[in-house]
């Protein structure tokens, strides 16, 4: 059963909290405060396996409508402009296949027209010690609205999932 829930994460530590495991240059780009409020919506989801906890990287993550109707997306509303250089994506804990592999990362400034400002043909293979993937933004911006766009998963097909989000 595919449906859309909102959630609303207010982040009530500080900064360092969604870039935990990030090494100190990433940890500088960060400028989302910590106590500003922003909603994370995912185009479907799998029972309570919701996007809310994924930028605590919180088990078991997100995990879409099974199958999945490629594409999926995840949409963060950061409330204010933010400035970006990069999104960081955790697989799920022991299911790599699960994680999104091919995927584009879209930006707003009203959540209704929507401009490519990166992406990845294969996310499988994480980047960062932490095994965090890293994925560069072509350049960096501003903006209020964040859009992942998700094609293929890493090779189960019957599961899409998630454990955490960063961006920086």
């Amino acid at each position: 059963m595919q449906t859309t829930k909102f959630c609303t994460i207010a982040l009530i530590s500080t900064a360092a909290a969604i870039f935990a495991g990030c090494d100190s240059s990433e940890q500088s780009v960060n400028n989302i405060e910590a106590t500003k409020a922003f909603i994370v919506t995912a185009s479907s989801q799998l029972q309570d396996y919701g996007p809310q906890g994924l930028f605590e990287a919180v088990q078991p993550g997100w995990h879409s409508a099974t199958p999945p109707t490629y594409p999926e997306s995840l949409m963060v509303d950061f409330m204010t402009p933010q400035k970006v250089k990069f999104i960081g994506l955790l697989q799920q804990d022991g299911l790599p296949a699960r994680a999104p592999k091919s995927l584009r990362i879209e930006a707003s400034s009203d959540g209704k027209t929507w401009t490519e400002v990166g992406g990845s043909d294969d996310a499988c293979v994480p980047n960062k010690p932490d095994g965090w993937v890293k994925i560069d933004l072509a350049k960096p911006i501003t903006t209020q609205y964040m859009k992942i766009v998700i094609f293929s998963s890493c090779g189960d097909t019957p599961l899409l999932t998630l454990r955490g989000l960063r961006v920086g």
